[in-house]
C-alpha cells in the first residue's frame, strides 16, 4: 500500500518546520555564545586593569602616608638605632610604592591614564630630594630645619601626593563604571535577542503543536474506524478459510461489514454468467430488503450496481442516497450517508458488487476505499478458491513493507545504531555504523567485536557489553572514538537488553549519539572557571563566594592569610559570624538577610574582624550577586583592610583634641579671669576693713557670700570643661538648641571679651541621633575659627550667626561670620588633613578634617564650606530622628 499524498505533503512540511527550529536554535546558541564571551572579555577587562590601578593607587596612598609618618618619627627620633629603623622603614616603604607604580604603569592603557600615572611617579620622584634633606638635617643634629621641611614642604608635597593618587583612584573607578556599563549593554542586547527568539521559538512551536494535535486528533478517529475496518477484514479472512459455501459466504461477509457499526448496511450481489443478478444477500432483514429484492427480481437493476461498470477505478462514489437513487428501496436504510459500491472482480472477471452504507468523513479516503477494494478482492479470491494463496502473498507483502520501513528509518538517523545477539555477534546495523567502522554491512553482520576492532578496543566494548547482559538492563556510557578517517569524537552509548514476548533474552541494542560539541563546550566552562577561581584567588583583597543556604562557596588566599583560620573554620557565614564577627554580629545578621534579594551591589559599610590570634582588624565590607550557580542564588562578598588608616585617623583624633585642649586652656582662662579678680578684691576689701578696724559681721558676710558666688562660678566651669573632654560612648537623641547652648557655656566669654557678637535663630526643635561631645567638639572649632578670622581681619562690629532649620530629611545647622569670607583658591582645600591658613603656632590643619570625620563618618550627615555676601559659612546637615533613619551604632 501507497502512502498518500496529503500525508507526504504533511510529513515534508513537519520536516522543514524542524529543520528551520533547528537552524534558528543553532544561530541562538552561536550568537549567545559570542555575547557571552564579549561579556567575559568585559568583566575580565573590569576585574583585571581598573580594578588592580584603583588597589595599587590606594595601596601607593597608603604607602605615602606611612612615609610621612616615618619622616615625623626620623625627627623625633632619640637615638641613632631608632633613626636607622626609620629610614629602613622609609626605604621598605618606598619600594612598596615603586612596585605599586610599575603595577599602575603595566595596567593602564589609555593615554589619560598613562599621565595620571607619569604625574604621580614623577610626584614621589621629587619627594626623594626632600626626605634625603631631612634625613641628612637630622644626622646633622639640625632637627629644627628637619622640622620645619617636613611640616612644611614634605607636607605639601604628600598632600600633592595624595591627591595625585586620589585621581588616578577615581579615573581608575570610573574606567570601571565605563566597562560596567558596556558589560550591562551587552547584557540587554543579549536579553532582548533571547527574548525575541523565545518568543519566535515558542510561536513555531506553538503552531506546530497545535498542527500536530489537530493531526492527531484527525488520524486517532480515522485509525479507530480503521480498526474496526481492519478487524472487519480479519473475520472475513477468517470466514473465507473457514466457509466454503458461496451463499453463506456473502451473507456472512454483509453481517460482518456491519458488525461494531462499522458501516450502516451491506448489499452483496453475485452474476450469472450472463451478467444478471444471481444471488443476493444483505445485512438488513426488514422489509425494505424483500421490497429490494422483488424489485430487482422484477428486472430492475439498481444504479449503483448500473453505473460502478462505467467507472475506470472499478468502485462508485454516491455522496447522498436519497437524492442520488430516490427509487431505491433501501434509500430510507442508508439515511443521509453516503454508499460506496465496488466490483468483485478477480483477473478482469466481474463476479458481483458490494455497496456499502459509509461515512460522510470517509466517503473519499484513499486508504479506506482501498482497504475495502482488498476486502472486495479477498472475496472474489474466495469464490475463485484461492484463499489461502492470495492470503500468503498479502502476508508477504506487508512483511516486506515493514522491513523496508525499518531499514530506512534506522539509516535515516545521525546516531550509530547496532544489535548483536547473546554470542556478541552482530546481527543489524546502520549506515551510520558502517561509516564509524570503515566497513560495508556485509562486512560487518555475523562477525564479533574481536573480528572488526583491535583488541583493546574490543575488550572495552566486550566489558560493557558482559555487564549489560549480567544485569539485564540498560548501561550507558561515554568514550572517545577515532573513525578510520582519523576524526576523533566523543560518544554517549547506551545499550539496552534485546527480549522477546516471552522476556527471554535475544540479545542487545546500542545507540551511539556524537556529543563531541556538548564535551567541548564543558571543558571550555570549566576552564573559564578555573580562570576565574584564579583571579579570586589570586586578588589583593579578601574574597568570599557564598550562597543563600549560608554555605561558603569559596575564600582567596588574602581572606584566609589576614584573619587566620583555616577554611574548615569559617565554610558557612554562621561560623564567620561567630568567629571572627561577634561583635557585629546582629549588623551581619541583618546585612545577609536581605542580601540574596537584591540586584545590584550593596555595602555594608565597616565591621570589626577578630583574627584567630585575638587581634582585631576593621574591614569595609561590599557585596554584589553572581546569580545562580549550582541551583542556588550565590554572592560574592570583598572587604578591604583599613585597619591602618582608622588607626592614623584615631591618632588624627587624638591630636586634634589635643589642639583643642590648648584652645580651651584660654577659653577658661578667659571666664576665670574675672571670677578671680572679683575674689582678690574682696580679700583686699576685708584687710582694708581689718586695718581700719571697720571690719562687721555684716561686712563679712557680704564679701563671704560674692566670694561663694565667684567659686560656684568656677566649679560650673570647670564641670563645663571636664563635660566637654568626657567622650561619648553611645549614640544619643539630642536637641541641636541644646547642643549649641551648651556649647556657648564654652566659648561665650572668649566671644565677649573679644567684643564678638553672637547672633541665634532655631527655627525647628526636631531631634537627631549624634555622639553629643563630638558634636559640641565640631560647633567650638568652627565658632573658633570664625573668631579667629575676625580678630585677624580686626572686622567691624563683629558677628557670628548661627541658624537651625530642617528640611524634608535633614536638620541643617548654618554658622556664618562677616570676615569677608574664603578664597576660593583654598576653599576646596578647607577639609584636607594638615591644611590650615594659620601659623604654625596656631593651627595644627586638623580641626576641620576632624569635623568631616565626626560629621560625615560617625554621624552619617554632611558638612560644607561656601562664601555668603558678608564672610564664610558653614553648614551641617544631620539626618532627622525618625524609624527609618534609625541605624546601629
Amino acid at each position: 500500500m501507497k502512502y498518500p499524498k496529503q500525508n507526504r505533503n504533511e510529513t515534508r512540511f513537519i520536516i522543514i518546520i524542524f529543520i528551520i527550529l533547528a537552524i534558528l536554535t543553532a544561530v541562538s546558541q552561536l550568537f549567545g555564545l559570542y555575547q557571552l564571551r564579549m561579556m567575559n572579555a568585559i568583566t575580565n577587562a573590569m576585574y583585571d586593569r581598573p580594578f588592580q590601578v584603583s588597589t595599587s593607587a590606594l595601596a601607593v596612598r597608603s604607602e605615602v602616608f606611612k612615609i610621612h609618618r616615618d619622616m615625623k618619627d626620623i625627627v623625633l627620633s632619640q637615638s641613632d638605632k631608632e633613626l636607622q629603623k626609620y629610614i629602613n622603614d622609609v626605604n621598605n616603604h618606598e619600594q612598596h610604592v615603586y612596585g605599586n607604580l610599575a603595577s599602575i604603569r603595566q595596567n593602564t592603557k589609555s593615554t589619560e591614564g598613562k599621565e595620571l600615572a607619569n604625574q604621580m611617579e614623577k610626584l614621589f620622584h621629587d619627594w626623594k630630594p626632600i626626605r634625603d634633606e631631612v634625613i641628612q638635617l637630622v644626622q646633622n643634629g639640625e632637627r629644627t630645619k628637619a622640622s620645619i621641611i617636613t611640616k612644611n614642604k614634605g607636607a605639601n608635597h604628600v598632600l600633592r601626593l595624595e591627591q595625585s593618587s586620589q585621581n588616578l583612584y577615581f579615573y581608575a573607578h570610573r574606567k570601571a563604571i565605563e566597562f560596567k556599563n558596556h558589560s550591562d549593554a551587552m547584557y540587554q542586547k543579549l536579553s532582548i535577542t533571547v527574548i525575541v527568539l523565545g518568543s519566535l521559538f515558542l510561536t513555531l512551536y506553538a503552531f506546530l503543536a497545535y498542527f500536530t494535535v489537530r493531526r492527531i486528533s484527525n488520524y486517532t478517529a480515522k485509525n479507530d474506524h480503521l480498526t474496526g475496518v481492519l478487524s472487519v477484514i480479519r473475520d472475513i479472512n477468517q470466514l473465507i478459510v473457514r466457509v466454503k459455501s458461496r451463499t453463506r459466504l456473502i451473507q456472512e461477509s454483509c453481517n460482518i461489514l456491519v458488525s461494531n457499526h462499522v458501516y450502516g448496511n451491506a448489499l452483496i450481489v453475485l452474476y450469472d454468467e450472463n451478467k444478471c443478478i444471481d444471488t443476493i444477500a444483505s445485512a438488513d432483514a426488514s422489509g425494505n430488503f424483500t421490497g429490494f429484492k422483488t424489485k430487482i427480481e422484477s428486472g430492475w437493476i439498481p444504479p449503483c450496481i448500473q453505473n460502478v461498470a462505467d467507472q475506470k477505478e472499478g468502485y462508485l462514489l454516491i455522496r447522498n442516497t436519497k437524492q442520488s437513487c430516490p427509487e431505491c428501496p433501501l434509500s430510507d436504510r442508508y439515511q443521509t450517508k453516503g454508499a460506496l459500491s465496488i466490483q468483485l472482480k478477480y483477473n478482469d472477471k466481474v463476479y458481483g458488487n458490494i455497496s456499502l452504507s459509509v461515512n460522510e468523513a470517509y466517503i473519499h479516503d484513499k486508504e479506506e476505499i482501498s482497504l475495502l477494494e482488498e476486502v472486495a478482492g479477498d472475496i472474489s479470491y474466495a469464490l475463485h478458491n484461492f484463499e489461502t494463496q492470495e492470503h500468503l502473498i498479502e502476508q508477504e507483502k506487508s512483511l516486506t513493507y515493514f522491513k523496508e520501513l525499518y531499514e530506512n528509518i534506522i539509516d535515516s538517523v545521525d546516531n550509530i545504531i547496532f544489535v548483536k545477539d547473546i554470542h556478541f555477534t552482530y546481527t543489524v546495523c546502520n549506515q551510520a555504523f558502517e561509516k564509524f567502522v570503515g566497513k560495508a554491512n556485509h562486512e560487518i553482520i555475523g562477525k564479533s567485536d574481536y573480528e572488526i576492532f583491535d583488541k583493546e578496543v574490543a575488550d572495552f566494548f566486550r566489558y560493557h557489553d558482559v555487564k549489560m547482559f549480567e544485569e539485564k538492563k540498560s548501561k550507558s556510557n561515554f568514550e572517545w572514538v577515532t573513525y578510520p578517517d582519523g576524526k576523533q569524537v566523543y560518544l554517549f552509548t547506551v545499550k539496552s537488553p534485546l527480549v522477546n514476548s516471552a522476556g527471554a533474552l535475544l540479545g542487545l541494542v546500542g545507540n551511539s549519539a556524537d556529543v563531541t560539541e556538548q564535551r567541548i563546550a564543558e571543558e571550555a566552562l570549566t576552564q573559564k572557571k578555573k580562570e576565574l577561581e584564579t583571579i579570586l584567588q589570586e586578588a589583593p583583597n579578601p574574597i568570599m563566594l557564598h550562597n543563600e543556604n549560608g554555605e561558603v562557596v569559596m575564600v582567596n588566599h588574602v581572606w584566609l592569610s589576614l584573619s587566620g583560620y583555616d577554611y574548615e573554620e569559617i565554610n558557612t557565614v554562621e561560623k564567620w559570624a561567630d568567629k571572627a564577627c561577634a561583635k557585629d554580629k546582629p549588623l551581619i545578621h541583618e546585612y545577609m538577610d536581605k542580601l540574596y534579594s537584591l540586584e545590584h551591589k550593596v555595602d555594608m559599610g565597616e565591621a570589626s574582624v577578630t583574627t584567630k590570634d585575638g587581634s582585631t582588624l576593621i574591614w569595609q565590607f561590599s557585596s554584589a550577586p553572581l546569580g545562580i550557580i549550582d541551583g542556588k542564588q550565590t554572592v560574592v562578598t570583598t572587604a578591604m583592610d583599613i585597619t591602618e588608616l582608622k588607626r592614623k585617623d584615631q591618632l588624627m583624633m587624638a591630636q586634634s583634641r589635643h589642639a583643642a585642649m590648648g584652645e580651651m586652656i584660654g577659653m577658661i582662662a578667659h571666664q576665670w579671669r574675672q571670677p578671680i579678680s572679683g575674689i582678690a578684691m574682696n580679700a583686699n576689701n576685708i584687710l582694708l576693713d581689718i586695718a581700719l578696724e571697720s571690719f562687721d559681721n555684716t561686712s563679712a558676710t557680704a564679701y563671704a557670700e560674692d566670694i561663694l558666688d565667684q567659686t560656684q562660678h568656677l566649679s560650673k566651669t570647670i564641670d563645663d570643661f571636664r563635660n566637654f573632654f568626657k567622650p561619648d560612648k553611645s549614640v544619643s537623641t539630642v536637641n541641636l538648641r541644646e547642643i549649641i547652648e551648651e556649647t556657648f557655656t564654652i566659648v561665650k566669654d572668649s566671644l565677649i571679651n573679644n567684643g564678638i557678637q553672637i547672633k541665634t535663630s532655631y527655627l525647628t526643635d526636631t531631634k537627631v541621633d549624634a555622639y553629643s561631645r563630638e558634636l559640641m567638639q565640631v560647633f567650638v572649632n568652627i565658632i573658633n575659627n570664625a573668631k579667629d578670622v575676625l580678630l585677624s581681619k580686626q572686622t567691624k562690629a563683629p558677628l557670628i550667626d548661627i541658624c537651625v532649620d530642617e528640611d524634608e530629611m535633614y536638620i541643617n545647622t548654618s554658622i556664618c561670620d562677616n570676615g569677608g569670607g574664603i578664597s576660593e583658591s583654598i576653599l576646596p582645600k578647607l577639609f584636607d588633613p594638615y591644611f590650615t591658613t594659620k601659623d604654625e603656632k596656631t593651627g595644627t590643619g586638623l580641626g576641620l578634617y576632624m569635623s568631616k570625620m565626626i560629621i560625615e563618618d560617625h554621624l552619617h550627615g554632611v558638612i560644607e564650606a561656601y562664601n555668603s555676601n558678608d564672610g564664610a559659612c558653614f553648614k551641617i546637615r544631620l539626618l532627622k530622628k525618625s524609624p527609618e533613619n534609625e541605624r546601629v551604632s
